[in-house]
C-alpha cells in the first residue's frame, strides 16, 4: 500500500532502452556471420492501435488509494470564456472543510488502472434547491506518476420533488476544452486537479421547475463546467 519508491520506478522504466540498445548494434563485428538471420526492414505495424486510454507508466500507488477533495465546482450550460467566471456562476461540491468534502476510496491495479470501492458526496445546494450527487456505478480510472484520469455516471438527486437527472463526467488532469488539470504528486500528499469542459447533460429532469432553475438539459459542449481539486493518500 506503499507509494512506490522513485528509483524503483525509474529502474523499471529504463529497461526496455537497454534491452533496444543491445539489440541494435548494427555495425558489430558478428553482424555478418552466416549463422545471424538477414536483416529485414519489416516492422510490426501498430498504426491501428489506441492507446490514449492507455497508463503511460507506473503506478503512483501499489495496490489503493484514498481522494478526499479541497475544493471543486459544477456549472451547468454556462456560455462563458474562462474558469474564474464558470466558478462564479457555478456550485460549489467541495471548500475543504471535514463535512462537506467528497470522498473515494479505490483500489489500483499494476498498469495503474483504479477502480473505487466507495464515492461520497455532501450535499450541495443549487439555484436554492438541495440536492444529493450520487455515483451509482462507481468511478474509474488511471493513476500513473504522470497524470490521474476519472470517468462515470454522476446522478443529482432532489430528494422532496423526488426528482433526479443524470450525466456522464470524464476528468482528467489534463487538458479539457477551456479547462486545464494538474498533478503535484511530489508533494506530502500527492495533489492532484480533475477537469472535465467536455460533458453534455442529455436527460432533463422530470420537473419543470428543477429544469428552469438548472437550465436543463444543457448539450452544447463547453458550455458545461467540472473541477475538483483533491488529495492522495495510501
Amino acid at each position: 500500500m506503499d507509494r512506490r519508491p522513485f528509483l524503483q520506478i525509474a529502474s523499471v522504466a529504463t529497461l526496455p532502452l537497454a534491452a533496444g540498445c543491445l539489440s541494435t548494434g548494427s555495425d558489430s563485428a558478428d553482424d555478418d556471420s552466416p549463422d545471424e538471420p538477414a536483416p529485414t526492414n519489416e516492422t510490426e505495424d501498430t498504426s491501428d492501435e489506441d492507446s490514449s486510454d492507455q497508463p503511460d507508466s507506473q503506478p503512483l500507488f501499489a495496490e489503493s488509494f484514498s481522494v478526499t477533495s479541497q475544493s471543486g465546482f459544477l456549472a451547468i450550460n454556462e456560455a462563458v470564456e474562462t474558469r474564474t467566471q464558470a466558478r462564479k456562476a457555478g456550485y460549489i461540491l467541495s471548500d475543504g472543510e471535514a463535512d462537506e468534502t467528497i470522498s473515494v476510496q479505490a483500489t489500483v491495479a499494476d498498469d495503474g488502472s483504479w477502480e473505487s470501492t466507495d464515492v461520497a458526496f455532501p450535499p450541495i445546494e443549487a439555484s436554492g434547491i438541495e440536492a444529493q450527487i450520487e455515483s451509482p456505478d462507481g468511478l474509474s480510472g488511471v493513476l500513473t506518476e504522470n497524470r490521474m484520469t476519472a470517468s462515470g455516471t454522476l446522478r443529482v438527486v432532489i430528494e422532496f420533488l423526488d426528482d433526479e437527472f443524470s450525466f456522464e463526467v470524464n476528468a482528467t488532469t489534463e487538458q479539457s476544452n477551456a479547462l486545464t488539470g494538474e498533478t503535484n504528486f511530489d508533494a506530502e500528499p500527492p495533489t492532484a486537479t480533475l477537469v472535465d469542459n467536455e460533458f453534455v447533460i442529455e436527460n432533463s429532469a422530470s420537473s419543470s421547475i428543477i429544469n428552469s432553475q438548472l437550465d436543463l438539459p444543457a448539450e452544447k459542449p463547453g458550455t458545461n463546467w467540472f473541477e475538483l481539486e483533491v488529495e492522495l493518500t495510501d
